[in-house]
């Protein structure tokens, strides 16, 4: 059975979930970065390995580039697990996006996030050192047979 200071820092936590998935639907690169600690990192598969940005400014400018070839945007999340340990918690979802690129691709993008967090001065975080970790497993055109399928975890797939 749960304290009631366990379900305050598992709400507390999908909070800052919620507020990043708000943020990035709306485009707003600083708000991203401000639900990071200071030395918070970010790492997310890419077309050549794994893109690491390691502190708010790194991960601003990044959602700040991405963002601006987006028209639109909105993720959901489903399949929460969020697991607290005092000012330590780790959330994990499955999401999945739809978008417009460059005003003319719709692309469905889909996966699972793997997140630390840190609780500091009363304020929960994505945490320093510790990753927000995406797996995306779908990238293709919205338009294309199967959209669904999905190799592994791990693999972007791009048709």
């Amino acid at each position: 059975m749960s304290t009631l200071s366990e379900l305050d820092a598992e709400v507390a936590v999908r909070s800052v979930m919620v507020a990043y998935m708000a943020a990035c639907d709306a485009h707003d690169a600083g708000r991203v970065a401000e639900l990071f600690d200071p030395g918070g990192r970010l790492e997310s598969p890419a077309p050549d390995g794994m893109t690491v940005l390691q502190g708010r400014e790194a991960v601003r400018q990044s959602y700040a580039f991405d963002t601006a070839r987006l028209t639109f945007c909105v993720h959901f999340l489903t399949n929460e697990r969020i697991v607290t340990n005092g000012d330590r918690a780790n959330g994990q979802w499955s999401y999945f996006e739809p978008a417009t690129n460059r005003a003319s691709l719709a692309v469905w993008t889909g996966g699972r996030y793997d997140i630390d967090f840190a609780r500091a001065d009363g304020t929960w975080r994505f945490a320093a050192g510790c990753p927000l970790r995406g797996s995306p497993c779908i990238k293709r055109p919205a338009t294309t047979e199967d959209p669904l399928s999905c190799i592994n975890d791990n693999v972007t797939k791009v048709k």
